[in-house]
């Protein structure tokens, strides 16, 4: 068990990045951006979350979700996708995220596609 890593997708919503990174300011939260894959594809930032075992966080339901599971069905490393829907609202996103962080194991997210707010 570990201690969960994350990577936010090109669009999540930068006030709540910007709030949890205030309130876990010792959180390992990377931004694709940060990550040099700002115009990477679906497949390459689900790859690079696999190979640095962050969960990603993501608002894009229409593509993200299926490159996730096509990666599960593949048998491929997958560390977690977290989808937050983007009419989610702030606080309550943000709640969220400290709540998966604090209350579990990066292990538990293995293979796993879930919704924010749990």
């Amino acid at each position: 068990m570990g201690a969960i890593k994350l990577l936010t997708d090109e669009d999540f919503s930068y006030r709540a990045i910007r709030a949890v990174r205030l309130k876990l300011p010792d959180l390992d939260l990377m931004s694709v951006q940060e990550a040099g894959l700002r115009t990477a594809s679906d497949r390459d930032i689900l790859q690079f979350a696999a190979e640095t075992g962050r969960i990603l966080l993501s608002h894009d339901e229409r593509t993200m979700i299926a490159a996730a599971s096509r990666r599960i069905r593949n048998n491929l490393p997958m560390p977690g996708l977290l989808m937050g829907p983007q009419q989610t609202p702030i606080g309550r996103l943000v709640d969220a995220i400290i709540l998966v962080v604090e209350c579990s194991h990066s292990d538990e997210w293995n293979g796993r596609i879930g919704y924010l707010p749990l």
